[in-house]
């Protein structure tokens, strides 16, 4: 009775969120005019850097002069979702997995296009409050091309994509489209505004409040891709540095990945790990997860919330502490090249669990992070000091 009341929380709780935002279908072709299998060498080229924000345009500064037009932010993905239809440059990815539990998935480059006065901390789509019902480029963000590539011309792109540079790779929670993914890893790239590779990873969540069941079921299936994705990425890549962010549910893929990476041989180069929320046991983390991640990582940030009311609800589900819930003690969570911060004081939208994206405060802490790889005590985060534990806050 319980697990039901829950879920019709989460199934209320969807309604609100979706229905701030319509969407737009594709035309449909064959998947022979959608995959072209010889991409030139010359549009390899042209499409492998990220675009990057203009000089003077500052996503965290509402001063600041604004570009004229929109900014196009080209990001590589992953994915173990299966194809329902084909277009030319916009293929339609739906809720199943293409080849469950397998190495097996798609990759591929998608560009979305960041409006000229797009404002940190949103991710801008049409809303049926403002009686917006077609995406504006003046005001919204739209993804505007989605190419499937043959895994020679996707390891070309990585060969040439920002050389000696930083990647990151976003991998999103439940609930949680292609193009949701998509649009979240754009906002970051923009509002981050440091010049890094974005790349993200969608995992077959059914994009759906109502299906968080079978979402937990959805993201155990996709290790197996994720981990060769991310072998791919260090490998074929020339990044100096790889980051990874992970919100919500996301989290159990890095976990249960870099778990099974523990003892590979791999240089996954990957300095610093981000969990924002994460929907994840926490006294299983510790005892499980936290060891192999440090092990691949130099450095790990965790971002909770006590009132994120998405974790809430998954708490109640499963009748245990959410990680992302994990604030001040009791009970007390120690963990090596672990910061733990705790963001509760941070109001962003009716659910809080979307804070990371949300809050300029911690936009630009994460900025912080990726581009000086200090801890939370070397960027001076305040603290309290209880018994021996530092408590990181905002």
């Amino acid at each position: 009775m319980k697990n039901t009341l829950t879920l019709s929380l989460l199934v209320l709780i969807g309604l609100i969120t979706s229905c701030t935002s319509t969407r737009k279908r594709s035309p449909v072709y064959s998947q022979e005019e959608a995959r072209d299998s010889s991409v030139s060498a010359r549009e390899i080229s042209e499409e492998a850097s990220a675009t990057v924000p203009p000089p003077g345009y500052d996503a965290h500064d509402s001063t600041s002069l604004k570009p004229a037009t929109a900014t196009a932010v080209k990001i590589l993905y992953g994915t173990d979702r299966k194809a329902i239809s084909y277009g030319k440059d916009q293929v339609q990815y739906g809720n199943q997995p293409g080849n469950p539990g397998s190495v097996k998935y798609d990759v591929g480059f998608t560009i979305v296009s960041v409006p000229p006065n797009h404002k940190a901390g949103i991710t801008e789509t049409p809303s049926i409050w403002k009686l917006e019902f077609r995406e504006d480029p003046n005001k919204h963000m739209i993804q505007r091309k989605i190419r499937v590539l043959t895994d020679s011309e996707f390891n070309s792109m990585l060969k040439l994509a920002a050389s000696g540079k930083d990647a990151f790779i976003f991998v999103h929670g439940y609930n949680n489209s292609f193009k949701d993914a998509a649009l979240r890893t754009a906002q970051l790239a923009v509002d981050i505004h440091l010049p890094i590779t974005p790349i993200m990873f969608s995992w077959s969540s059914n994009g759906k409040t109502a299906n968080y069941i079978s979402d937990e079921d959805k993201v155990q299936l996709a290790v197996p891709a994720f981990k060769d994705f991310l072998k791919r990425i260090s490998k074929e890549g020339k990044f100096k540095n790889i980051h990874l962010i992970a919100h919500s549910m996301g989290n159990r893929l890095i976990s249960y990945a870099l778990l099974q990476l523990e003892n590979d041989t791999t240089n996954l180069k990957i300095d610093q790990v981000i969990m924002a929320a994460p929907d994840i046991y926490a006294d299983l983390f510790k005892i499980s997860y936290a060891d192999a991640i440090v092990k691949k990582a130099k450095h790990v940030t965790v971002y909770s919330a006590r009132n994120d009311w998405a974790l809430l609800a998954s708490k109640k589900i499963h009748g245990n502490l959410r990680l992302g819930e994990v604030g001040m003690p009791p009970p007390i969570y120690t963990f090596r090249n672990i910061d733990i911060i705790d963001a509760v004081a941070e109001k962003t939208d009716f659910l809080g669990h979307d804070r990371f994206a949300r809050s300029k405060v911690i936009l630009a802490d994460m900025d912080s992070i990726l581009k000086s790889g200090r801890n939370a005590a070397d960027r001076k985060i305040p603290f309290r000091k209880i018994a021996d534990y530092l408590y990181y806050h905002f």
